[in-house]
């Protein structure tokens, strides 16, 4: 008698522990995901703080660096435009010159 005790309180026990994990699998359950327009709303804040403190990481160039590259790059644009327009114009001269000693 005292051994079927024992089994009951085994079986009782084996099926407490089967019904806890039984609910933890409900409750993982019951646990949804956001929807797509919640996750992308929160993906877009984290997106947004990230830029944010990625902006004060920067080193801003000074006003007269600015200006100094600027001058360069302007300067340069114009040596090429005007290099680029000479070299076509000396070709578009040969070319017709050609053109005419057949034509």
């Amino acid at each position: 008698m005292a051994e079927e005790k024992n089994t009951n309180e085994e079986v009782v026990e084996v099926n407490s522990s089967n019904k806890n994990k039984a609910n933890a699998k409900n409750e993982t359950k019951k646990e949804k995901k956001p929807n797509f327009f919640v996750s992308t709303w929160r993906k877009i804040g984290k997106f947004t703080a990230d830029v944010k403190g990625e902006m004060m990481k920067v080193v801003w160039t000074s006003k007269d660096d600015l200006r100094k590259s600027s001058k360069l790059v302007l300067a340069t644009v114009v040596v090429v435009a005007v290099s680029i327009a000479v070299v076509d114009t000396l070709f578009s001269f040969l070319i017709n010159s050609v053109a005419g000693l057949f034509g």
